[in-house]
């Protein structure tokens, strides 16, 4: 059963993650407008709210503000989360650019 509201689109983006003032480093495995899912050896649970901010080169970093909706398995070390955004109009803009930049 498909889940999701918007295409989401296989990028490796470096990423830092903050929960609870808590620092962790992750990678993105893939993204939309409307969710996001990482791959972290940070252990978080479904409706844990985190903050993610993507680094892409040549392109403004993404800070944006999410909900863990659920583990996921991703096949690498550490753990999957998928992660269920909130983000602005100027975020969303933001995160377009990065994808459409990752299809090129």
């Amino acid at each position: 059963m498909e889940r999701r509201r918007s295409p989401r689109v296989e990028i490796n983006v470096e990423l830092e993650g903050r929960k609870n003032g808590d620092v962790f480093l992750g990678t993105s495995v893939n993204v939309s407008e409307t969710g996001i899912l990482i791959q972290t050896n940070k252990v978080m649970r479904p409706g844990d709210k985190i903050t993610i901010r993507l680094v892409s080169p040549g392109l403004p970093e993404i800070v944006g503000v999410g909900s863990v909706v659920r583990d996921a398995d991703v096949g690498l070390e550490g753990q999957g989360y998928a992660v269920q955004w909130d983000l602005t109009g100027e975020q969303k803009e933001a995160l377009r650019e990065m994808i459409q930049t990752a299809n090129e």
